[in-house]
């Protein structure tokens, strides 16, 4: 049986969720989650792709007609073009990032940087792309700090600038309090991305090897407190507070709903928006836009090659120790049955 938490929309309704999949790509998909739903061959099959690519064998094209396909909008900006057409006809807006991971040289620095300056131009020209991420917490200090000028700069009328608190941070609560107040002193608008966070892993690790106080929260339902915390406080504060809920939680996206229609606010109120990855939790995206939300899909491009990492951590993560990957296996295989394909 699915799970999924009452609300006034139906989270469990497949037809309305897999909409704009053909039944070719429904089967493609159920191929796709069932490999992905045994951690075992996960991990063996995340080192093959990386030595194969390393050893610079004809993987690519393999690569690019699964797990990219999937999750990845194109290998370039003009080539995710489609993928944001096809979100938009059914009222999604896309989120283009550059899914490039892992790089540490300065000339692939300069590379992302000059990626996402093209992409900010790009979504500048088109109405469906409307904005891009948190790092790791020894370099999110001096992210917040940019950003907090750039949204005392460009976000005076409108929430042109967001930052994105990771709240599986202890400290990330109450940060982001913080910049409602530094906001209200600038008098300009907190635009605020919620995400629970990526890097739960790498963070415990160094901060063991550095003897220092781990940043991230002692346990998972720690983190699900402050996120859900999170977003009732920038939905009571949502005049000042432009937010994006990021989650593929789907108890989280009810709790925000049902505050929403309790406080009487307007749902369509530009300062809502709720976003989930590509290729994942169609029955949130498409259920939230269809009760007439605002909804959006964060759609990552690049070369093949450079994406690798993030689709392995795309894999690694939702595997079958989080459940995500059984979820969307068994929502897909609803879809066809009711399809009867």
């Amino acid at each position: 049986m699915i799970e999924l938490p009452e609300t006034s929309i139906d989270f469990g309704n497949t037809e309305i969720a897999f909409e704009a999949k053909s039944d070719l790509a429904l089967r493609k998909a159920t191929w796709l989650f069932g490999m992905m739903n045994n951690p075992t061959l996960v991990k063996i099959s995340s080192k093959m792709g990386l030595l194969s690519l390393k050893l610079h064998l004809p993987v690519e094209w393999l690569i690019k007609k699964t797990i990219f396909e999937q999750f990845c909008g194109g290998t370039t900006l003009l080539n995710s073009q489609p993928t944001i057409d096809g979100l938009s006809e059914f009222g999604v807006q896309s989120i283009l990032d550059y899914g490039a991971e892992g790089k540490e040289s300065e000339k692939d620095f300069n590379r992302t940087m000059r990626e996402i300056m093209a992409a900010i131009k790009f979504a500048g020209q088109n109405t469906y792309v409307p904005f891009i991420d948190a790092e790791e917490s020894w370099i999110q200090d001096t992210i917040d700090h940019v950003v907090n000028m750039m949204m005392n700069r460009y976000n005076k009328e409108a929430p042109t600038v967001y930052n994105t608190f990771q709240l599986y941070r202890h400290d990330r609560l109450q940060f982001l309090k913080d910049s409602l107040a530094l906001a209200k002193k600038g008098k300009y608008i907190l635009g605020a991305k919620l995400v629970r966070g990526a890097y739960m892993d790498k963070e415990r690790q160094r901060a063991i090897e550095q003897k220092y106080p781990s940043p991230i929260q002692p346990t998972k339902v720690a983190s699900d407190d402050d996120y859900d915390l999170a977003v009732r406080f920038c939905v009571e504060n949502y005049e000042e507070i432009a937010s994006c809920t990021a989650s593929h939680n789907a108890e989280s996206c009810r709790k925000q709903v049902e505050l929403i229609e309790e406080l009487k606010l307007p749902k369509t109120h530009k300062h809502f928006l709720f976003s989930q990855l590509y290729g994942m939790s169609d029955h949130l995206t498409f259920n939230l836009q269809k009760a007439g939300f605002n909804t959006s899909k964060y759609v990552p491009y690049g070369p093949v090659r450079d994406v690798v990492p993030y689709l392995i951590r795309r894999a690694e993560e939702n595997s079958s120790v989080t459940g995500d990957m059984g979820r969307e296996l068994l929502l897909i295989r609803k879809e066809i049955r009711r399809r009867g394909i």
